[in-house]
């Protein structure tokens, strides 16, 4: 048909999720959370920041 265009379904893709924690990126014996394309650390008494890498200072 002239001026027709067939439009198609796009292709799906399965989402697939990285496990973020997999590299280990808390440190100094925090635990690790792997979430939808995030992750978060529960860090251990005396440390904080993203990754617990940062000592708190005790005044």
């Amino acid at each position: 048909m002239i001026g027709f265009n067939k439009l198609s379904q796009p292709e799906r893709f399965p989402i697939t999720d990285i496990d973020e924690c997999a590299t280990n990126p808390c440190k100094n014996g925090a635990s690790c959370i792997n979430g939808q394309n995030k992750y978060t650390c529960t860090c251990a008494a005396g440390w904080q920041g993203t990754n617990c890498d940062h000592g708190m200072r005790h005044l």
